[in-house]
């Protein structure tokens, strides 16, 4: 743990105390499945979806290199407040605020398309919402009730007609006097879950209030099933943040759970407190919550903390509830692909459960906690990093650490990113002013949106998701509490909230009325189209009227995150993709480079190209140029790398003659050099000199997946060649991620057979043979690989001074290889056939295991200090002379 946490974020951690239990199963079940028809780029609940993941996954046009440039599309004038995270479906924005109204606003003007009051809906003067409705065919849910009301009424769920705005049905989900809905529903195969809070904490007892879970059926409201997070005797636990989490594969719904407001007599109050019971083992304060989704009975809980009992009256234990819901996400354990469930929690610390028994697989405290954070109110991830607030409330100093290592202090709060496997902190960002980022935080494309309590001044921000740096501010005039939703291009948020109801440390007013739309200008077409044929006057609306005979002319033409369609055709260009965009290919497109550098150079980051075929290239088919985030798809890379020579570098790895002079102009179908969270993924990379080539010469490459491609027949090289001639990435054998090493790559899923037959290469190969230089931390995986010139995978450090350490090479189908002859080590056994070679100067260590490798002389050779636990026992050996041989 981190020396700057305050002790009550450590003392939650310690606390832990996981605990499963089974509750009686109501006798209601669930409804006949009816499919959500929602679309995968739309917003349909306050987390995003059914994972509460807070990420838009579809999003492709602002991106780390143009969120800079975002400007208002237009603002729209509500009644009060907005701290409901947008919800945005099928071009429509649906938000409620503060004054007691529901808007529907068309997405593209900010034209309001009807309005209703919350107690048109409800029967209730005064009634309010706060939380994002929940879209499903047609149907939008919602529910009512907030703190500063002295409604007594209980807490109500209600469908409305997303057309009309009339009501469909309303349903009572608790009649306790102090219940209200804050966690906003979510909607799977026609059911609707939520959470039911309560406002009790700010009465004096007696409280009978108990938080619990409802399903009920989408169409009719009618209640499927409600279960108590808390046994009778005792009271709160309420259920407060974001949306409930829906998990198909386990059939199961997850929920984060508050404090207790009494406990029966003798019962722990506070986790330090000593000489006393420790309560019911069924009394889910402060705990991860799963139910069964079609019977409401509990399959497991886990606590977080052995006692916690607040009320603003009685301040017994810390108050470190959950404000958040957790977030469903799959990450690479171990090199295993493995679902986790991850929440943050006003402890400060980020927890991540198995989804499928609650154990708890890691915990982070990622600062200190507080009554209001913490992390307070919602989280994102995006299957690379998870994105977290600590609010900071009680203005503790605080020590961060950026992403290249820099220190600084702050008594505000920050922004961090964490590993989704290990919960190592990524870097750190101090908000700006020292303000509180108590908003939800949202990601997408690679970008961060995160929002602070200050209302004035600098409050909607935009981060380098990869880096922590503040690439975009915004002075919304309120304090910003609730989460920006991301559709199409366009960012959706609101501004204001009550802040001065929320203590001292928030003595300002916070209200405003105010939803905003921000998008990237349009000064530019956001989409054109290429054809040969095409003519410069066309509409350019379509491929049945395009305006540009060349790429290169559309890229320049097109907007930054705008798309140029190339429609049919065969073009006689090096194509250089210099801004953010999509690059697509329609019909029978090719890049035809003879006599060029290369086919395409992606030099700008979050760059998509998909459907092309790319041939004849003196140096590369594709080249990514020290960026990140480019994505590669469904292309046909073959025949490049046709320049005449061979410049042997690092060790074995083939690259043409440096026609231009500078390191990387060439050297296989697609080469990713210094660059960073790449994906290729669907595409046939065959007859090249080599096939896919990731290499450091100009910064860190990392972070890139390789999925579902076939690479063959690359003759002179591997057909995966990782690569590291950058001395500056392990000096002295201390890494330097930020500047440079080839690490955190995963292969998986990839045809490889075939390369390498002429000049020598393998499947996979590792190397380098530069003193300083690092290939560390990748993942080769459930690839099929057989017939190439050296092993399957092969390793090669054939210099002193290199960091090879903790690669991973799990569960791959090998056939025969080395079929040339890997001479690496200069013995007898470097012509045998050899599923994995590994070959190297200084100590080395991988994990080999669950791999099936079949008809060769050699299965596992090792050459030097090189240390493969169990690679006898934990791989599959099938007509294999020596499975495990080391010299």
């Amino acid at each position: 743990m981190r020396a700057h946490l305050a002790g009550l974020a450590m003392a939650a951690l310690a606390a832990a105390l996981p605990a499963t239990a089974v509750a009686a199963a109501p006798s209601a079940t669930a409804a006949t499945p009816v499919a959500p028809r929602a679309a995968a780029a739309d917003w349909p609940y306050a987390g995003g979806d059914l994972g509460d993941t807070h990420n838009a996954a579809a999003e492709r046009t602002i991106g780390t290199g143009n969120v800079a440039d975002l400007k208002t599309k237009w603002t729209f004038t509500t009644g009060d407040s907005v701290s409901a995270t947008p919800t945005v479906v099928g071009g429509y924005v649906y938000a409620p605020d503060w004054a007691g109204n529901l808007y529907k606003v068309q997405a593209t003007t900010g034209q309001k398309i009807w309005s209703h009051q919350i107690s048109d809906y409800t029967g209730i003067a005064g009634d309010i919402s706060r939380l994002s409705p929940a879209y499903w065919n047609g149907t939008i849910v919602t529910g009512s009730g907030e703190q500063r009301s002295n409604s007594t009424d209980g807490a109500y769920l209600f469908g409305i007609d997303a057309l009309s705005g009339s009501r469909l049905w309303k349903t009572q989900i608790d009649a306790d006097p102090a219940a209200v809905v804050t966690s906003s529903p979510v909607i799977a195969d026609g059911v609707v879950y939520v959470g039911v809070s309560s406002k009790a904490e700010k009465y004096a007892p007696p409280y009978t209030f108990r938080g619990s879970v409802v399903a009920l059926d989408a169409v009719t409201g009618r209640k499927l099933w409600k279960t108590y997070v808390v046994p009778e005797g005792y009271t709160g636990g309420a259920v407060w943040g974001s949306n409930p989490v829906v998990d198909a594969k386990t059939g199961l719904v997850y929920v984060g759970t508050g404090n207790n407001y009494t406990v029966p007599p003798g019962v722990c109050t506070s986790p330090d407190e000593t000489g006393c019971d420790p309560g019911a083992d069924d009394n889910y304060q402060d705990s991860i919550v799963a139910f069964d989704l079609h019977t409401g009975e509990i399959a497991w809980a886990t606590k977080t903390l052995t006692a916690d009992t607040w009320t603003v009256g009685q301040r017994f234990g810390d108050d470190f509830d959950f404000g958040s819901a957790p977030n469903l996400f799959t990450t690479t354990v171990n090199g295993k692909s493995t679902d986790l469930l991850g929440i943050g929690q006003k402890s400060g610390v980020y927890w991540t459960l198995d989804p499928l028994t609650g154990k708890i697989v890691w915990a982070t405290a990622v600062g200190p906690g507080g009554n209001l954070g913490g992390l307070q109110w919602g989280s994102a991830v995006d299957g690379k990093r998870i994105y977290v607030a600590n609010t900071n409330t009680n203005h503790l100093p605080i020590t961060l650490t950026s992403a290249t290592g820099q220190k600084s202090t702050t008594t505000g709060g920050f922004w961090a990113a964490l590993d989704p496997a290990t919960g190592n902190i990524l870097w750190e960002t101090a908000t700006p002013d020292s303000a509180s980022p108590m908003s939800f935080v949202s990601s997408a494309n690679g970008v961060v949106y995160g929002g602070a309590t200050n209302p004035t001044g600098n409050n909607m921000y935009a981060l380098d998701a990869a880096t922590g740096a503040v690439k975009w501010g915004f002075p919304s005039g309120g304090a910003v509490l609730g989460g920006a939703s991301i559709v199409d291009g366009s960012v959706y948020w609101g501004s204001g909230y009550h802040t001065q109801n929320m203590g001292p440390f928030f003595p300002t007013k916070g209200d405003n009325n105010k939803l905003y739309a921000f998008s990237l200008p349009q000064t530019l077409p956001q989409t054109v189209y290429v054809s040969p044929t095409a003519v410069a006057s066309a509409a350019d609306t379509s491929c049945s009227t395009p305006a540009y005979s060349s790429i290169n002319a559309a890229v320049k033409a097109v907007a930054g995150g705008g798309r140029v369609v190339v429609c049919n055709g065969t073009f006689h260009e090096n194509v250089a993709v210099t801004k953010p965009l999509a690059l697509e290919a329609r019909s029978n497109v090719t890049i035809d480079a003879t006599g060029l550098i290369n086919g395409i150079e992606i030099s700008a980051p979050d760059v998509t190209v998909t459907g092309f075929t790319v041939k004849n290239a003196v140096g590369e088919g594709i080249l990514v140029n020290s960026v990140k985030n480019a994505t590669i798809a469904n292309v046909i890379v073959s025949g490049n790398n046709t320049g005449t020579g061979a410049d042997a570098v690092a060790n074995s790895y083939f690259s043409c003659r440096r026609t231009s002079g500078r390191p990387g102009d060439c050297g296989g179908g697609i080469h990713l050099l210094g660059s960073s969270n790449a994906t290729v993924l669907a595409s046939t990379v065959s007859g090249n000199g080599s096939g896919i080539v990731i290499s450091d010469e100009t910064g860190p490459a990392s972070g890139s997946t390789f999925s579902g491609n076939s690479v063959h027949g690359n003759a002179s090289g591997s057909g995966f060649t990782l690569v590291s001639r950058n001395g500056a990435a392990a000096p002295g054998g201390v890494r330097a991620p930020s500047a440079g090493g080839v690490f955190g790559n995963t292969i998986t899923g990839n045809n490889v057979f075939d390369n390498g037959l002429d000049a020598g290469g393998g499947g996979v190969t590792l190397a380098s043979a530069v003193a300083g230089g690092a290939v560390y931390g990748n993942t080769v995986q459930s690839n099929v690989m057989t017939g190439n010139g050296w092993a399957a995978v092969a390793v090669h450090g054939s210099a002193s001074g290199l960091d090879l350490g903790n690669n991973i090479v799990n569960d791959n189908q090998i056939g025969t290889n080395n079929a040339v002859g890997d001479t690496d080590t200069g013995t007898t056994d470097d012509l045998q056939t050899t599923g994995i070679l590994l070959s190297t100067v200084d100590p080395m260590s991988i994990q080999i295991t669950g791999n099936t490798i079949a008809n060769n002389v050699l299965g596992v050779w090792t050459h030097g200090p090189v240390t493969a636990p169990n690679a006898a026992s934990a791989n599959h050996f099938s007509n294999v002379t020596t499975p495990v041989s080391a010299h």
